[in-house]
């Protein structure tokens, strides 16, 4: 019996390979070619949710280490705006002025920025340079040594041990110890340190004694920003409402609820069953949920997160500065 048989000569032809973008080694999601519609959303009209992180805590006593979570939620506002193009821009100053030295600057405000109402309704007034001064030299360690406001060494560094001074209403006098060039974006910029200006008026009213006014500014945070504080409860939600003819922008949201949603997995189950509008999500998820009708959005900008070994922690437990130590006069007692 014959059979015929047919080999095809196999030939190998090199192609080039289509260059896939990574991050750090990760690739990066594509966009997919067919979507489905994204789950309805069943936060009403007028309504944003977002999904928050591991921790919900924040604070309307300049100084405290959680402060920054209402500067970054608009609720609370700082002397000056970055801009997307990354430059400052005045938010509740009307003028500034450097001097030719760098010993000074000098902010004058701009006139008839109202804080938010409290919770009873209770009326505190317009912004004026003593919330500004208290503000700062409250929330500097180099002037109040209890401050344990984030970045404080840029604090000391700046303003070192100076007393910000209320001029008159409208005018803030900020002397300088030593110049740095990031002060109205990074110091002074909300885009910048958590530390933003909260009511004076407040906190003198609102109390007794330290204690308790402490304890009511910190829990009822008085800011001028284009949100205010309709509900916050510590690591479960935070509740915002818009300001109505805000002296620099109005949302378009009505309310917008940040919920804290630690574990990614849930956070996903949120989005895909619109329990939640807005969250982060990991990167390996994202492809899935670009082919699920999600929309994935940059955030502007950038993050970090770092690890800090503190030399005055080590000096004070484990080592002494020559000149420092009990024996020679000085404080430090290493165990």
């Amino acid at each position: 019996v014959l059979q015929t048989v047919v080999v095809e000569k196999e030939k190998i032809v090199e192609v080039e390979a289509e260059e896939v973008p990574t991050f750090y080694g990760l690739p990066l999601p594509s966009v997919p070619e067919s979507v489905d519609p994204a789950p309805a959303p069943q936060s009403p009209d007028g309504t944003v949710i977002v999904r928050g992180g591991l921790e919900l805590r924040g604070s309307g006593m300049p100084g405290d280490s959680s402060g920054g979570m209402f500067t970054g939620q608009s609720v609370t506002e700082k002397l000056f705006l970055t801009d997307a193009a990354g430059d400052a821009v005045n938010q509740v100053v009307e003028d500034w002025k450097l001097e030719d030295d760098l010993s000074k600057l000098t902010i004058y405000l701009k006139q008839g920025v109202p804080f938010h109402a409290g919770p009873g309704g209770e009326d505190f007034g317009e912004l004026t340079a003593a919330d500004v001064a208290w503000s700062i030299n409250t929330g500097n360690p180099g002037y109040n040594e209890e401050s344990a406001t984030d970045g404080g060494a840029n604090w000391i560094g700046f303003i070192g041990a100076n007393e910000v001074v209320a001029v008159d209403t409208y005018t803030v006098e900020i002397p300088i110890d030593n110049y740095d060039i990031r002060w109205p974006t990074f110091i002074l910029g909300q885009s910048g340190l958590g530390l933003s200006i909260t009511s004076k008026t407040a906190y003198d009213t609102m109390g007794e004694t330290d204690e308790e006014r402490e304890a009511w500014v910190r829990d009822n945070v008085i800011g001028t920003g284009p949100f205010k504080v309709v509900n916050y409860s510590r690591d479960d939600v935070l509740e915002l409402s818009r300001v109505e003819n805000h002296h620099r922008i109005t949302p378009e949201v009505e309310t917008y609820i940040l919920r804290a949603i630690p574990d990614d997995d849930t956070a996903k189950a949120a989005l895909q069953t619109g329990a939640v509008d807005v969250s982060d999500v990991a990167l390996d998820e994202m492809t899935a949920l670009q082919k699920a009708g999600f929309e994935v959005l940059s955030a502007g900008a950038g993050s970090f997160h770092s690890i800090s070994f503190s030399g005055n922690y080590w000096e004070r437990t484990k080592y002494c500065a020559a000149g420092t130590s009990i024996e020679e006069g000085g404080e430090c007692d290493p165990v």
